[in-house]
C-alpha cells in the first residue's frame, strides 16, 4: 500500500520541477509539410562547447563579455519556418508551445507589433523562465512575419540586455531595441 501511495505522489511532487523547465518541446505538427524551408538548429552541451571554442580563436574572436554570456548558456534552440504564401499562423498551429509558456516560472516580458504592407507586418514576443529565487533559467522567443515564422528557446542564464547581443547570429532573430 505505502509503494502504491509513493508512486502515486511522486508526479505530484515532480510537477514543480517540469514546470520550472526552460526548454521547450517544439512540435508544430503540419507546419513544416506547408513550410518552403524549414530550419532546426540545435546546440546544446559538447556542441555548445566546441561552437564556443571555435568562436574564441582567430581573427573576429569573441570578447571577454560574448564568451562569459555563452559560457552560461546550456543550449540554444531555434525553429525557423518560410512560406511561399502567407499561412495563417494561427494559435492552433502554436498551441503546444503557447500551453508550455502559460506554465508557472514563464513569463512575457515583451511584445513587439509592427504594421505595414502586407509583408512588412511582424509580431515578436519574448518569454523568460525564472527559477523560484527570481534567477533566470532561460527565455524564448516567438516571431511572427506574413510568410515565415520563428521559434527560439534558449536555455541557461541570459538576461534580455544579452539577448539582443545574441540576436542576428545562430539562427536567433536580430531583436532591436530602442535607447531613451
Amino acid at each position: 500500500m505505502r509503494r502504491s501511495l509513493w508512486l502515486l505522489l511522486l508526479p505530484i511532487w515532480l510537477l514543480p520541477l517540469r514546470a520550472q523547465q526552460p526548454r521547450l518541446q517544439m512540435n508544430l505538427p503540419g507546419l513544416a509539410a506547408r513550410a518552403s524551408q524549414v530550419s532546426d538548429v540545435t546546440l546544446d552541451g559538447t556542441v555548445l562547447k566546441l561552437g564556443l571554442a571555435f568562436l574564441n580563436h582567430g581573427e573576429g574572436g569573441l570578447n571577454a563579455e560574448d564568451r562569459a554570456m555563452l559560457s552560461k548558456l546550456k543550449g540554444i534552440y531555434v525553429k525557423s519556418f518560410e512560406f511561399d504564401h502567407a499561412p495563417r499562423l494561427t494559435d492552433p498551429a502554436l498551441a503546444g508551445i503557447r500551453k508550455q509558456l502559460r506554465a508557472p516560472g514563464w513569463t512575457r516580458i515583451a511584445t513587439v507589433r509592427t504594421t505595414g504592407r502586407d509583408r512588412d507586418h511582424q509580431n515578436t514576443e519574448v518569454y523568460v523562465s525564472t527559477a523560484n529565487d527570481g534567477s533566470i533559467l532561460g527565455m524564448a522567443i516567438l516571431c511572427r512575419e506574413p510568410y515565415e515564422l520563428t521559434v527560439v528557446n534558449i536555455v541557461g542564464a541570459i538576461t534580455p540586455h544579452e539577448l539582443t547581443q545574441l540576436g542576428g547570429n545562430l539562427g536567433i532573430p536580430k531583436l532591436q531595441t530602442k535607447n531613451p
